[in-house]
């Protein structure tokens, strides 16, 4: 059985990630987890370091463009030791740090606040090795095929899409049906 961790507040989360670990739960962390790495460098691997005590599934991080590209540059490579896969969104958007830190990081970057259209997409190879892809962020599963293409057509890699997002704060599998259904009627 799997057991999707997707909070806000970390408090007490190694220990509750522990308790279902022991209780024989592959833990999953999901989107939610993006606030989880918005404090001192420093704590930010230290909680990423206690997740991966717990589980071996993969890693994602998503920073929130909270960090600058010299923090990115110190904390991604004991992210890379920890088995993280990629970091999305380190730095603020469109910050011109980004060209430095994508040749740099000895992690895939990937962006999210930086896309929203395919036009953006060509800045954003730039920056970074991929993009993530949201429904709502870009208006629709049409512009969302977009900039997927125009991704690929870049070489950046797209396996941080996120084609059905929350819409109106429901989770996606409540409503990704409906999403779907609204952008064809479109």
């Amino acid at each position: 059985m799997r057991a999707l961790i997707s909070v806000y507040d970390k408090t007490g989360l190694q220990e509750f990630a522990r308790g279902l670990a022991e209780l024989g739960f592959e833990l999953v962390a999901s989107g939610g987890t993006a606030d989880f790495l918005e404090t001192e460098v420093g704590l930010d691997v230290e909680r990423v370091r206690a997740v991966r005590s717990v589980t071996n599934l993969p890693l994602m991080v998503d920073v929130n463009e909270a960090w600058s590209v010299d923090e990115a540059l110190e904390a991604l490579p004991e992210l890379a030791k920890l088995g993280v896969e990629y970091c999305e969104q380190p730095v603020p958007a469109h910050d011109p740090g980004g060209r430095t830190l994508k040749e740099r990081s000895p992690l895939p970057i990937f962006l999210d606040e930086d896309c929203h259209v395919a036009a953006d997409v060509p800045a954003c190879a730039e920056r970074a090795h991929g993009v993530n892809i949201k429904l709502a962020k870009s208006g629709g599963i049409r512009e969302a095929v977009r900039i997927a293409h125009v991704a690929r057509a870049l070489g950046l890699g797209d396996r941080a899409v996120e084609l059905i997002a929350r819409h109106h704060g429901a989770p996606a599998d409540e409503d990704g049906h409906a999403l779907l259904r609204a952008d064809r009627d479109a």
